[in-house]
């Protein structure tokens, strides 16, 4: 396991070339403040001349506006976090909340915080109003919007309007989450690319649809909300009995997630060997 640390180059702090060389650490996160903002670098892996080198050339690159309020679209621990990190980089911090979270932690630990009406039925519901969390950003003086995860951060639709609005989307552009965040599409994608995948449905289906899937293929079998993340909207079936109150189910979840119920369905596997490679890019600068 790699361990982390964190450097912070500032006025208080300065750390030159030799002692990021001299680490000892496998992994880094280097962040540095440019006229009141923020720049970013990880490696993992041992630092070297090469990382200096990256570093450097990133310091040249990213001549993007430096963000200095920062709207985070989500609620309780999951925008704590996202509040603390943009507090300690020195980024004013703006929270909503839906009338029953008036209460919550997160918009105490904000800046400022703003609540979105309408949704008292359903207490998620109003952190998925696009165009309310898009109009208290440009109210608030805020410049990006961070989606957390879950909710709209895998909506390729609010990341558009984001864009069109004028701000800046803390994730990847639209155009990169309509291919990858639609998992039907990012299905088809890994499919162009050659890589073996395993028996799923070639686009949603519906109850009747999952169900010849599952005889077609044998059980078990893993129901998916196309435009899910984090494990919401999704069930495993393993008896022909539980298959429509598990649709059901996962379909109700995705809407009240991610306001999409929309489900494909796939062939389970039970002891799959999982891998995961987090990728960072920027602007055409990746590491990984």
């Amino acid at each position: 396991m790699f361990r982390c640390k964190r450097v912070i180059l500032s006025r208080r702090q300065h750390l030159d070339r030799q002692q990021l060389l001299t680490s000892s650490l496998s992994a880094a996160r280097v962040t540095w403040p440019q006229d009141g903002g923020a720049r970013s670098f990880s490696a993992v892996g041992p630092i070297g001349p090469r990382d200096i080198t990256r570093i450097e050339g990133l310091k040249k690159k990213w001549k993007h506006t430096p963000i200095s309020k920062l709207l985070v679209a989500n609620r309780s621990e999951i925008a704590i976090r996202v509040i603390r990190a943009a507090h300690e980089l020195s980024i004013s911090s703006v929270a909503i909340y839906g009338t029953e979270d008036r209460f919550s932690m997160h918009r105490g630990k904000a800046s400022e915080s703003y609540e979105i009406k309408g949704h008292s039925n359903s207490p998620v519901r109003a952190y998925l109003d696009q165009d309310a969390i898009i109009e208290i950003a440009q109210r608030s003086g805020a410049e990006a919007i961070h989606p957390g995860y879950g909710f709209l951060s895998e909506n390729a639709e609010f990341i558009r309007k984001v864009e069109e609005a004028g701000l800046h989307f803390v994730g990847p552009p639209s155009s990169v989450v309509q291919g990858l965040g639609d998992k039907t599409l990012a299905r088809d994608t890994a499919i162009a690319a050659g890589l073996p995948v395993i028996p799923g449905s070639e686009s949603t289906v519906d109850l009747e649809g999952a169900r010849h899937f599952a005889e077609r293929y044998g059980l078990p079998v893993m129901l998916k909300a196309v435009h899910g993340g984090g494990g919401r909207g999704m069930r495993v079936v393993r008896d022909m009995r539980d298959l429509k109150e598990s649709f059901q189910a996962c379909v109700r979840e995705a809407e009240q997630a991610f306001g999409n119920g929309d489900m494909f369905i796939e062939k389970f596997l039970d002891t799959p060997r999982h891998i995961e490679v987090q990728i960072l890019g920027m602007r055409g600068l990746l590491t990984y």
